[in-house]
């Protein structure tokens, strides 16, 4: 079966995003870009979408 879960596509060179539904098959393990956080900065992020943006765009393309 699937999970239905919100997709957000970043593109950083027009500095826009867009949102939609996916189905994600619940075998699959979806990578948590902020797992490597501390506690305090990860709720920092979370609190505000353009801090959360700028933290993702900054860390784009780098390995976990």
């Amino acid at each position: 079966m699937f999970e239905r879960c919100v997709a957000l596509a970043w593109c950083s060179e027009c500095r826009i995003y867009t949102g939609a539904m996916v189905h994600v098959p619940r075998s699959h393990t979806l990578v948590d870009a902020l797992a490597s956080l501390p506690s305090d900065d990860r709720d920092r992020l979370l609190r505000g979408e353009a801090k959360l943006v700028e933290h993702l765009d900054r860390h784009a393309g780098r390995p976990a």
